[in-house]
């Protein structure tokens, strides 16, 4: 209906109670700036990072660990849209045992093979992850939308990445098997 997709995002975060944003800008950096000037002039609640040199989703997340001072942080691959029942979304979190680092949303897909698939146990932490493959093992996959603890941080600090292009869903994922929880949003695919 005409509006950017990172527009329906960041009302949808504000609507919630989010209290602060940040955007982290590689690719078309200048339209994403023209965007801010034309939607939200000024606003303090947004933090705008531009990275000359793509660090990846992860490589990302380590670099600016020190915007996300909550106990809590959401992230967003903002290049899609979902339906989400936000409370819904961080109650099932909340409801975590304290060995949990986050929860990464899931939906089931017709098309498992251009994705990443998960499996879990019955308590739906994640006991297997699977990025792209073949012949995937089920069709429960990653919609790259997560809720992660604070305390994540000290856990992938331990890991001594040797590349700069970090990505959550290759490098992180993998070391979080049970550690991370999954949440299947039944309505907004």
């Amino acid at each position: 209906n005409d509006t950017p997709i990172l527009k329906l995002w960041i009302d949808f975060l504000f609507k919630n109670q989010i209290q602060k944003i940040i955007v982290n800008m590689h690719y078309l950096h200048e339209q994403v700036e023209k965007f801010f000037l034309s939607y939200y002039p000024g606003d303090e609640r947004i933090i705008k990072i531009y990275e000359e040199k793509l660090l990846g989703t992860g490589g990302s997340l380590l670099k600016y660990q020190k915007y996300l001072e909550s106990n809590q942080f959401f992230i967003a691959h903002t290049d899609n849209y979902v339906d989400i029942d936000f409370q819904k979304f961080m109650q099932f979190h909340n409801a975590q045992p304290s060995h949990i680092y986050g929860t990464m949303m899931t939906f089931r897909t017709t098309q498992p093979k251009n994705c990443g698939v998960v499996e879990i146990d019955n308590k739906n932490i994640l006991t297997n992850f699977y990025e792209k493959i073949s012949l995937p093992p089920t069709n429960l996959a990653n919609a790259a939308i997560y809720i992660f603890n604070k305390d994540i941080f000290s856990y992938l600090n331990s890991f001594k990445f040797k590349k700069e292009l970090i990505d959550i869903s290759v490098d992180f994922i993998p070391l979080l098997t049970n550690k991370l929880v999954c949440w299947e949003n039944k309505d907004g695919f």
